[in-house]
């Protein structure tokens, strides 16, 4: 994942929350968690490689932990590189 794909999908989430929102919900309920999962992976991914770590001080963070719960997600980097 390459810094402009990482800062994407972070603006995405804390800027743009309910299109955010909207359209992963759409891919949870038409296709399953399982199809969501990769996109919540992407954004903890970028959180790793844009700030370092996952931390309470980012904007909707406690949804973001529900999207990682409810995906089955890894709240760590999955270390793939772009």
């Amino acid at each position: 994942m390459n810094e402009y794909e990482s800062k994407h999908y972070i603006k995405e989430f804390e800027e743009k929350f309910e299109r955010y929102m909207n359209s992963i919900s759409a891919v949870f309920i038409h296709s399953g968690k399982e199809a969501a999962r990769p996109a919540v992976q992407a954004l903890v991914n970028s959180y790793y490689h844009d700030k370092g770590e996952l931390s309470p001080l980012i904007p909707n963070y406690n949804t973001l932990l529900m999207l990682i719960e409810v995906t089955n997600a890894s709240s760590e980097s999955s270390g793939v590189k772009g």
